[in-house]
């Protein structure tokens, strides 16, 4: 799997679209974020983003494209 690191421009981007208290990019938001409960993996992500309508989730994924 490749990872391709997000810029600050895609972070400030996204702070823009959804608000910066719904983009988390810390290391404790992102531990919390990379596993869940069924078992002891742990993959924690780059960036965790908690869009709160469909028109944000659409210009994420048009920001993503």
């Amino acid at each position: 799997m490749n990872s391709i690191a997000l810029s600050n421009e895609i972070i400030d981007s996204l702070k823009i679209i959804i608000g910066k208290e719904y983009v988390f990019y810390d290391a404790e938001s992102l531990q919390h974020y990379g596993h869940d409960e069924t078992e002891d993996l742990h993959f924690a992500p780059e960036i965790v983003v908690k869009p709160r309508t469909a028109v944000e989730i659409s210009l994420i994924l048009q920001l993503a494209n």
